[in-house]
């Protein structure tokens, strides 16, 4: 008697009155032998899907560090260019606030000549010339009242700086230890929580054109001609404090500003930090020591 062919999957004996092609006992050995022959199929078809999916990422992954490149080019320009504007219009602002300070500078000085040209005026039509007690002399009122200023009979407006009168050794020290106290000042600033007036000072202290010297100097120089005692209260130093920042905005010729609009933009561009140097200096400053005796 003939065997039966065995299971081509689990090895069993087929069954009897079946298909003479029959390879497999049961239907759980045919679906796993399906299963077996995909599963040897599947490598080669993963490893062409993978190549196909290499293929078609590789070309995008290699633009991407171009494309990033290029919009973070076209964004440090555009930065760049903002930047730039902001300082233009910060430029724009301060040339502007120094043209209107020139202005008024101007206007000061043409009601100045025009009140001269009137008293002259006045005192050519007064007969033998004289001069009455209600003309007074030929000055304009803000330099009368302004305590470094003294009349001189040599000068067309009657008035001239009292710092020439000024002990200079004298002068000089002071203007020495004033230079190495204000190095400090920044320091003091950022201890009272002001970070923003220390820089501000720090930023005047390293121009290349030393102007900070120069706006000191003339501060110092109308301190040092007013007694200390008149500038020992709060009030006294604050509305001294402004009269001096007014009055450097119209430098005397003898301090020789040849570039007054530098020197008032400088003014403008740095006025808090002069403010906090003007009030340190008032309270820094001695009382005058004249070479002469001074007119009553």
């Amino acid at each position: 008697m003939q065997q039966p062919k065995p299971c081509i999957v689990c090895g069993n004996p087929l069954p009897t009155g079946g298909r003479i092609d029959r390879k497999y006992c049961r239907e759980a050995c045919r679906v796993m032998a399906y299963r077996d022959r995909h599963r040897l199929d599947k490598p080669e078809l993963s490893v062409a899907s993978d190549a196909t999916t290499e293929a078609s990422q590789s070309e995008p992954t290699t633009k991407r560090p171009e494309r990033a490149t290029r919009l973070s080019n076209e964004l440090e320009s555009a930065i760049a260019r903002i930047v730039d504007l902001e300082s233009q219009g910060r430029a724009l602002r301060q040339r502007a606030n120094s043209l209107e300070l020139q202005l008024e500078a101007t206007q000061r000085r043409l009601s100045t000549v025009e009140m001269v040209i009137r008293q002259m005026r006045t005192k050519a039509q007064q007969p033998g010339g004289t001069q009455t007690a209600t003309t007074g002399p030929s000055t304009p009122p803000s330099q009368k009242t302004l305590p470094w200023m003294i009349p001189s009979s040599h000068d067309l407006l009657g008035y001239v700086p009292k710092w020439p009168l000024l002990d200079q050794k004298e002068l000089a020290k002071i203007e020495h230890e004033v230079e190495q106290a204000l190095r400090m000042l920044p320091i003091a600033l950022v201890h009272k929580g002001l970070p923003d007036l220390a820089v501000q000072l720090r930023q005047c202290e390293q121009r290349p054109d030393r102007l900070l010297q120069r706006v000191n100097r003339a501060i110092i120089w109308r301190i040092a001609c007013i007694e200390k005692t008149d500038r020992t209260t709060e009030e006294q130093t604050l509305e001294m404090r402004g009269r001096i920042l007014a009055d450097i905005e119209c430098p005397h010729p003898s301090e020789a500003i040849m570039d007054l609009a530098v020197w008032t933009e400088f003014l403008i561009q740095y006025r808090e930090g002069l403010k906090m140097i003007a009030l340190f200096l008032i309270n820094q400053i001695p009382s005058p020591r004249w070479t002469i005796d001074l007119p009553a």
